[in-house]
């Protein structure tokens, strides 16, 4: 039972990090659609700056969480 939780949660990892990579794509093309600086957005949005511009810069897929890349997507899409 263990083993199999063990990678379930590894598995979930993966999952997150793929969805989390077709948000930078979505996000980067409603930003340039849009004009919205990334000052604008993590300002807005109460994010830290060095984290989510080493997100969508680099695509350090670690330095935002998966509800946090929601919401900078979900708030993109209300502009």
């Amino acid at each position: 039972k263990v083993l199999n939780s063990y990678k379930c949660k590894a598995g979930m990892k993966a999952n997150d990090d793929h969805i989390k990579e077709l948000m930078i794509e979505r996000i980067v093309k409603l930003k340039e659609q849009k004009n919205i600086s990334n000052y604008r957005i993590y300002t807005d949005l109460k994010i830290n700056a060095g984290n989510f511009n080493d997100f969508i810069k680099n695509r350090n897929l670690n330095k935002l969480s998966l509800n946090k890349s929601r919401d900078v997507f979900n708030y993109l899409q209300s502009l």
